[in-house]
């Protein structure tokens, strides 16, 4: 969705649904995606977006960006770590004393700041309260207007939580979120919704009886709440007149409208937390630590081979490495949501997670040349595999070049399976053909050309085929000092190796030598320079620690440095 990526839905409603996404450098957000597109959708969303840009950003999320000319539409804001009020109390129970005061407070102080902004928010609820780090902060401006003497309009929001001059069609003004603040206050004592969910005319028909019981709440919540719930709007305390009788209860000093109310509420309301979810990087990582060395070192690869530039791409089983770490990690994603499995391909759940999870794109980062090379390659293997195994299917010219070159030096994390080698040694074997068939060609063309001209052309025949005859000689001594330096010295040899084979890739030598280096597992070889037949050594289990010692003396070194 732009330039986010999505990563799971956080929830929806009757206007749109509200995915969790990532950002470019891993950033979390939540982005809203209205249900339908349309001239009334994009003036909604703008509103949204303008009417949340208004308030500041310590009581509601931040919007980033939003989108609301062009199709798709959406706004991306801040996402806030935590869970709604209303999964607080399913899963804690109801607020009660200093819990329900300070939840009070904070939102009334974002209610303050929302109306200080000129901003009625319409659709206060407790599904629209997140309960962040720093306390309480509401959401969703999807229906909020700006203040006038009444906002009117299509009866939109939440019924239960309408206070009954909006269905009486007086509208709604800020006097309306109070009434909304009161029934969030007594859902929070209560444990359940005051006004029940049900038949939206029967469901009106108990707003507009409504008579509030504040039996049990404490001072001085249990009269504010009353006020606010007076049938009159006129009647109803402003929303900063509650948090000045809030904040002045409890033995503290009197306020006066002079003192910063905003940053009282703030710190009353900050000690009020709800328990923040994990991000899918901290998880992914999280399931990383978990897993043994020999499954760790399988991870790079097999996330690789799921990755398609900045799409995803199903992996089938006999694609990736056949072994029992990597049906333990996949087991160990998969548990977890991180993967999943349709037959026999397995795929990340997500794109969102290849941006959330900084060690998945340092892998990506690391191999982002050779990833195309590789797909291409690992494509035309399973191609060439299905149809048959047809020589009409195989790499050739400089795609093939580019191919072998990759696998003899840049490889990196990803690593040739047993199809795509097979695929290779088929692809070389044919140009290996042609090239000779090329040459025999010329040959006869040559023989028939020095007949023709009456022997003019043999001296410079003779001099190619000298040419490539000192050029098979090198290459063949090249493949020979290869094998000789394989063990010593692995890089030198993989790059004899392929200077030997550019030279006569036609030569069996230079072909073996070649793919003897692409199958080498060693990389680089350490010895140590002082050693003697009485030197006593040692190496750490985990390989990168030496210790020699020799007379007395020790000698400890870092065989990866």
């Amino acid at each position: 969705m732009g330039r986010y990526w999505l990563a799971g839905r956080l929830g929806a409603g009757g206007q749109g649904i509200v995915y969790e996404g990532y950002g470019e450098a891993g950033e979390r957000v939540a982005i809203k995606v209205p249900r339908y597109d349309s001239a009334e959708s994009r003036a909604r969303l703008a509103k949204e977006a303008a009417a949340a840009q208004q308030v500041a950003s310590f009581c509601t999320a931040k919007v980033i960006e939003a989108q609301v000319n062009s199709a798709p539409l959406y706004i991306v804001s801040e996402f806030v770590p935590g869970p709604s009020l209303r999964r607080v109390v399913a899963e804690s129970g109801p607020y009660e004393k200093d819990a329900l005061r300070r939840l009070a407070i904070g939102v009334a102080t974002a209610l303050t700041a929302i109306h200080q902004g000129g901003i009625v928010h319409r659709d206060l609820k407790p599904d629209n309260i997140i309960m962040g780090p720093d306390g309480p902060r509401l959401i969703d401006f999807g229906v909020a207007r700006e203040v006038g003497p009444t906002t009117s309009g299509p009866i939109m929001g939440t019924p239960g939580y309408m206070p009954p001059e909006v269905f009486s069609g007086r509208g709604a003004s800020e006097a309306a979120d109070l009434w909304a603040w009161a029934m969030v206050v007594l859902f929070a004592a209560r444990g359940k919704d005051v006004i029940e969910e049900g038949d939206p005319a029967a469901v009106i028909g108990r707003v507009m009886e409504f008579e509030p019981d504040v039996y049990g709440l404490p001072e001085p919540l249990d009269a504010l709440v009353a006020a606010a719930l007076a049938r009159d709007p006129t009647e109803r305390p402003a929303a900063g007149e509650v948090l000045l009788r809030l904040l002045g209860h409890g033995g503290q000093a009197p306020l006066r409208r002079g003192d910063d109310l905003l940053e009282r509420g703030l710190t009353q309301a900050g000690a009020l937390t709800g328990r923040s979810e994990p991000d899918l990087g901290a998880i992914a990582e999280e399931l990383y630590g978990e897993l043994t060395e020999a499954e760790r070192a399988t991870a790079p690869e097999v996330f690789l081979r799921m990755i398609d530039g900045d799409e995803l791409r199903p992996v089938g089983r006999d694609e990736l490495p056949d072994s029992p770490a990597v049906d333990a990690m996949l087991t160990v994603f998969g548990a977890a949501g991180l993967v999943t499995q349709a037959g026999a391909a397995y795929e990340l759940a997500t794109p969102g997670l290849l941006h959330a999870w900084p060690r998945l794109r340092d892998w990506v980062t690391g191999n982002r040349e050779g990833l195309p090379v590789h797909r291409r390659l690992a494509e035309a293997a399973a191609l060439w595999n299905e149809h048959g195994r047809r020589p009409a299917d195989l790499l050739h010219g400089s795609v093939l070049d580019r191919t072998l070159q990759w696998a003899a030096t840049a490889h990196k994390d990803l690593t040739l399976r047993r199809r795509e080698r097979e695929f290779l040694d088929e692809a070389v074997s044919l140009a290996r053909t042609r090239a000779r068939r090329r040459r025999l060609v010329a040959a006869t063309l040559a023989v028939l050309l020095v007949v023709a001209l009456g022997g003019l052309g043999t001296a410079e025949y003779l001099r190619r085929e000298s040419s490539r005859q000192r050029d098979d000689a090198l290459a063949r001594e090249l493949a020979l000092r290869a094998a000789d330096l394989r063990q010593s010295d692995p890089q030198v040899a993989k790059l004899l190796s392929v200077a030997g084979w550019r030279l006569s890739p036609e030569l069996p030598e230079t072909r073996g030598a070649l793919y003897d280096s692409l199958s080498q597992t060693a990389v680089s070889v350490f010895l140590d320079p002082d050693y003697t037949a009485a030197t006593a050594q040692n190496l750490s289990q985990d390989g990168r620690v030496l210790v020699s010692v020799d007379g007395g003396t020790a000698r400890i070194w870092d065989v990866t440095g």
